[in-house]
C-alpha cells in the first residue's frame, strides 16, 4: 500500500507539474499573442496616421495650386530677390547706404515681378488691407526715405500698379 501511495503522490506531483507547466506555457502564449496584437494595432495606427498626413498634405497642395495668389513664378521671384539683396548688401560700394535687407528684397521683388502678376496679386487683397499695404510700402520705397539706387523705379512701379487697380475698382 505504501508503494501505491508513493506512486499516487508521484503521479499527482507529475500531474501538477504538467498542469503548471501547461498553464505557464499558455500564459506565455497569451502574452505573446497579446504583444503581437498590440504591435499589429500600433502598426495599423501608424499606417493610418501616415495615410491621413499624406491626404492632408495632398489636399493642402491642391488648394495652394488652385489659389490665384500662388504661382510658381512668385517662388522664383522671391528667391531671385533674396539673392540680389544679398549681393547688393555685401557689395563693398554699398556699405554706407543704410538700406535694410527687407527693403532691398522688397525693391527687387517689385522690379522682378511682371506688372500683370503684381496687379493680379494685389486684386486678391481686400481694399482695407490693400490701402494699409500701400501706405506702408510707399513709405518704405519712397526715394527720399530709401537710398537704394533702384528705389525710384520700384516706387514708381508700385504706385502705378496701385493707381491702376484703384481706377479699375472705381469703374
Amino acid at each position: 500500500m505504501e508503494g501505491e501511495v508513493q506512486q499516487l503522490v508521484t503521479f499527482t506531483f507529475n500531474l501538477f507539474s504538467l498542469f503548471t507547466t501547461w498553464c505557464s506555457h499558455c500564459a506565455r502564449q497569451k502574452q505573446t499573442e497579446a504583444k503581437r496584437k498590440r504591435q499589429e494595432e500600433q502598426r495599423k495606427n501608424r499606417e493610418k496616421f501616415a495615410q491621413e498626413q499624406n491626404e492632408l498634405l495632398e489636399k493642402a497642395r491642391l488648394e495652394m495650386l488652385q489659389q490665384t495668389s500662388f504661382n510658381p513664378l512668385l517662388y522664383q521671384i522671391n528667391a531671385l530677390a533674396n539673392q540680389m539683396a544679398m549681393k547688393y548688401l555685401y557689395c563693398p560700394s554699398t556699405e554706407g547706404t543704410k538700406v535694410s535687407f527687407q527693403d532691398a528684397v522688397l525693391i527687387y521683388k517689385i522690379l522682378a515681378t511682371p506688372k500683370e502678376l503684381l496687379l493680379e496679386t494685389m486684386k486678391g487683397i481686400e481694399e482695407v488691407e490693400l490701402a494699409s499695404l500701400y501706405r506702408k510700402n510707399a513709405l518704405r520705397l519712397h526715394p527720399d526715405k530709401c537710398k537704394h539706387p533702384q528705389a525710384v523705379e520700384a516706387f514708381q512701379k508700385f504706385v502705378d500698379c496701385y493707381k491702376e487697380l484703384k481706377s479699375l475698382s472705381n469703374s
